[in-house]
């Protein structure tokens, strides 16, 4: 087993903490400050809510694409690490994984809780949006970097989760 960077670990925890910070910041003012939409049905918030998450997947893969044409390895063949196509495609898989939780979690959230989560829901697709550019770019400048991206997309997610689980767990206690 490796031993671990202490100075990439610092960098790492900082990272998670300030996005901690920032994610309260942003997701609680959005939540407070900006109205709900008014009578939209569930579906059409879960569908609205992915909106922005999705837009970030679909760049990614047409700046993998765009790379690809460009580039020799337009037969698909593997980048090498830390080459900018690596970095793009690095971020699509983990776009997609921070998706895929975000859209359990959103439909998840909206059936055991929907008030909430009709106001949640508009600022953290926003917010996902807006970590995932933080990761790409936090990525292409140090790999230790995309921690603050990377937390800011998943906790938030984690919480919107683990509060519907927690109504659920409740309504049936």
């Amino acid at each position: 087993m490796l031993k671990p960077d202490k100075s990439a670990q610092m960098s790492v925890a900082l990272g998670i903490l300030a996005s901690w910070v920032a994610s309260a910041l942003f997701i609680g003012a959005y939540y407070h400050h900006v109205p709900s939409p008014a009578g939209l049905p569930v579906f059409k918030s879960w569908a609205a809510s992915l909106a922005v998450p999705l837009l970030s997947l679909i760049i990614g893969i047409g700046l993998a694409a765009r790379h690809r044409f460009f580039d020799s390895r337009m037969d698909g063949s593997a980048p090498d690490k830390g080459d900018p196509l690596d970095i793009i495609l690095r971020y699509n898989q983990n776009t997609m994984e921070q998706l895929v939780i975000f859209a359990g979690a959103a439909a998840l959230a909206l059936a055991l809780m929907p008030e909430t989560a009709a106001r949640l829901l508009p600022g953290m697709s926003l917010w996902f949006g807006v970590m995932r550019l933080a990761f790409y770019l936090g990525y292409k400048k140090s790999p230790t970097l995309r921690a603050f991206g990377f937390a800011g997309t998943f906790h938030p997610t984690l919480l919107l989760f683990f509060a519907a689980l927690g109504s659920l767990i409740a309504s049936h206690g």
